[in-house]
């Protein structure tokens, strides 16, 4: 991959409950259309819940890209989940910015991997899993609403 030139700086930091319409903007103007887009009181609600984190890629105060993941808090891996940077934006590094602060969470709270699952239909994610590290690692049919497969991707934090 090569990023487009992109001189701004951008702030990751983890979401608050005030972020949430801000995210439910930018995942309804990214994600149009696409059946798996979250409500605005799932989005509070994961931002409130103690079972995920949430951050956030901020330009001069704008949202432009944020994660969620979640724990299986016995285990020592994390799931990455609905990975969104704005479409004007995408291809600036962005997403991998945000992907570095949750491997130094996961790093702070004891974990060593980070899996996604991803659809074959998205196929710029898969693209940048592969670049920035993750390997495919197997496949479920249960986590997308319809028949579509998700592919397992993993990532072991050093």
């Amino acid at each position: 991959m090569v990023y487009k030139k992109f001189d701004e700086k951008i702030e990751i930091r983890m979401l608050k409950p005030k972020d949430a319409i801000k995210v439910h903007k930018l995942n309804r103007k990214v994600w149009k259309g696409d059946k798996n887009i979250h409500s605005l009181q799932e989005i509070r609600g994961r931002i409130k819940s103690s079972g995920y984190a949430c951050f956030g890629a901020f330009v001069g105060g704008r949202l432009v890209g944020f994660t969620f993941i979640d724990s299986d808090f016995k285990s020592r891996k994390i799931r990455l989940l609905h990975t969104t940077v704005d479409k004007e934006l995408q291809e600036r590094g962005i997403a991998s910015k945000i992907l570095k602060e949750v491997e130094k969470y996961c790093k702070r709270n004891g974990k060593n991997g980070i899996f996604v699952f991803l659809s074959n239909d998205y196929k710029d994610a898969i693209k940048w899993a592969k670049w920035v590290g993750f390997v495919k690692a197997g496949q479920s049919k249960w986590l997308y609403r319809g028949d579509r497969t998700a592919y397992i991707y993993y990532k072991k934090i050093a």
